[in-house]
């Protein structure tokens, strides 16, 4: 809800509270995706791999994404 309203740090320490911090920035990057805003939500899918690199989803992702 709070990245959906343009509150994006908000909602990452909300999302870290429950979730390692490569999961919630994969979540907050899918809801970029949602929105249509391609290039923050690669950001974040960079964000999610670098931080565990194993994060498959986040790699197949980002490969599968395009501006």
């Amino acid at each position: 809800m709070l990245a959906r309203r343009g509150k994006a740090n908000e909602a990452l320490i909300q999302l870290q509270t429950v979730l390692t911090p490569a999961k919630a920035h994969y979540d907050l990057a899918s809801v970029y995706e949602t929105q249509g805003q391609i290039t923050k939500a690669k950001e974040e899918y960079r964000r999610a791999a670098e931080l565990d690199p194993t994060f498959n989803d986040a790699k197949q992702k980002l490969a599968t994404l395009v501006d």
